[in-house]
């Protein structure tokens, strides 16, 4: 499963499937809800600081431009430490034993 920060850079014409999509606007995800032609893409509205995904929900994080974002931020360093920390805990990370 792959989370990506509102965009449809990964698609089903890629190969890519069960693949969701945030943005902190409402604005924006209920555009890319409106215009949506990829049935396999879920988009919501979340707060990338504040993400209520469940530990190992995804196996790859695609980040486009939120960091970017983040670093216009008032604290630019506290934001973007919440993000990765809130990121990194979606991960289903596997354990190389080679």
């Amino acid at each position: 499963r792959l989370w990506q920060w509102s965009n449809t850079v990964a698609t089903d014409e890629a190969g890519y499937h069960n693949i969701t999509n945030n943005d902190i606007s409402t604005v924006v995800i209920e555009h890319l809800l409106a215009t949506n032609k990829y049935p396999h893409m879920l988009y919501q509205v979340m707060d990338v600081q504040r993400m209520t995904y469940p530990d190992g929900s995804f196996d790859f994080v695609l980040d486009k431009s939120t960091i970017d974002a983040l670093l216009c931020s008032d604290s630019p360093t506290i934001s973007v430490a919440r993000m990765i920390r809130e990121v990194t805990e979606f991960f289903d990370l596997v354990e190389s034993t080679s």
